[in-house]
């Protein structure tokens, strides 16, 4: 019986050594990916990275996968030209090929379609390189700020409501008749708002007569005139009259000049003689 070569045994003990130990950090390696996808799932933002070139995604967390109705084994591997239209992918390879080319992390808004809708994100792009520097792909993480978006926006013509209102305020002067101050510049945006007021306010308010007084306004061109007389046109379709006053000198001629047609539009010269006026029709 020959004895065991001693060579040929301890290489196959430090074989056994090396397997074992290998075999423990790819263990080790899995549950690192598993515990960094785990967290990375609970951020509500989305978390992705895709290659420059090819545009494979190569890493998405739940949240982002969810956002495509999917889960993230059926997102990875796949381009992002698979889930978007081209004009959106050209901006965001757009916005890559700056990352990739300054090393520099970028924070930019950014809108995709969705499932649901139209998102908009708050987004922090930055490069993935390797061991030498070399860029391998561009990460990114998105928080989705669509909603904080629409509040703005939302409280943005709130706002603009509410100044339209100050400088053209609706006043009651009896049950039937009221008075619309109008307060600085008057251009055909501004008149075409007047317009709808006036004829909301009319109708709301069951009016007879409206005084529309201008005293504070400045000059105005064409478009204007013709849009203050369609809304008079359109007060007596609805059983009431305008009363305009407050033309000066100046808007006088300028109407004039115009060839404007203040057939069955009353005028007179002041805000206070409009107000008589009106009470002497009941």
């Amino acid at each position: 019986m020959s004895k065991a070569d001693p060579t040929q045994a301890s290489l196959e003990a430090e074989n056994a050594v090396l397997r074992q130990r290998i075999a423990e950090l790819e263990a080790a390696l899995i549950q690192s990916d598993r515990t960094l996808q785990t967290i990375i799932d609970q951020v509500p933002g989305l978390v992705y990275a895709r290659e420059h070139e090819s545009r494979r995604i190569i890493f998405i967390n739940h949240a982002g996968a969810s956002y495509l109705g999917l889960d993230t084994a059926d997102v990875i591997g796949r381009p992002d030209s698979d889930f978007f239209p081209p004009e959106i992918i050209a901006k965001w390879h757009e916005t890559d090929a700056q990352v990739v080319a300054t090393g520099q992390v970028s924070h930019i808004e950014e809108s995709a379609p969705y499932e649901d809708g139209l998102h908009t994100h708050r987004t922090i792009k930055f490069p993935l390189v390797d061991r030498e520097g070399h860029v391998l792909a561009v990460g990114g993480i998105s928080i989705d700020i669509t909603e904080q978006r629409r509040a703005e926006e939302r409280a943005l013509m709130a706002h603009r409501d509410a100044l339209r209102e100050l400088s053209t305020p609706i006043i009651p002067l009896t049950d039937d008749a009221l008075v619309i101050p109008v307060v600085g510049a008057l251009d055909a945006v501004r008149a075409q708002q007047l317009l709808e007021q006036l004829l909301e306010g009319v109708s709301s308010r069951k009016a007879r007569l409206v005084i529309l007084d201008v005293t504070a306004t400045g000059d105005f061109d064409a478009t204007v005139v013709e849009l203050l007389l369609q809304g008079a046109r359109a007060v007596r379709l609805l059983g009431a009259r305008v009363i305009l006053t407050g033309i000066s000198p100046a808007m006088a001629q300028s109407m004039l000049s115009l060839g404007v047609d203040l057939e069955g539009v009353v005028t007179l010269g002041s805000l206070l003689d409009g107000v008589k006026y009106a009470l002497r029709q009941r």
